[in-house]
């Protein structure tokens, strides 16, 4: 996995809404005969909105300072394949989707090691579904609130 991106139309969502629950679902690919994948890592859910990523992509938001905090993460030890793996987010990562008329809300996913500047020791490739084309494994956001009183 290098740094990737995902957007989510979240504009059904209530400006005035309060975000309980958010669960951002990837649909992770074993390649070919293993998940090249020697040694472990989180992937984790970063933020660089309002600017970054663009929409579309630009070469220049692969920056990595672009991006901060964590908002959530799921290790790769153990993680299925051919299959959706649900990364649930905290606190930060919810204030991070957007809400009301018109919105986006866009993720950066970063290797642990990437954010740490660790070198790579061994296979760290893992492929991920984050379009809508192809077999139709997009990604998901599922995202529960309740409307103020």
């Amino acid at each position: 996995m290098i740094r990737s991106f995902v957007y989510f139309d979240t504009s059904s969502i209530p400006s005035d809404a309060i975000i309980t629950s958010a669960t951002l679902s990837l649909y992770f690919i074993l390649m070919i005969n293993d998940a090249y994948v020697s040694t472990d890592f989180d992937i984790v859910i970063r933020n660089g909105q309002p600017v970054y990523p663009h929409e579309p992509l630009e070469a220049n938001d692969f920056y990595y300072l672009y991006y901060s905090g964590n908002g959530g993460s799921v290790n790769t030890n153990g993680l299925s394949f051919n299959s959706y793996t649900n990364m649930e987010m905290n606190e930060t990562g919810k204030n991070w989707i957007q809400k009301g008329s018109g919105v986006i809300t866009k993720f950066a996913l970063f290797s642990s090691r990437d954010i740490n500047k660790t070198a790579p020791t061994g296979e760290e490739l893992i492929a991920i579904y984050l379009s809508e084309e192809g077999m139709g494994y997009k990604p998901k956001l599922v995202v529960k609130y309740t409307l103020p009183e």
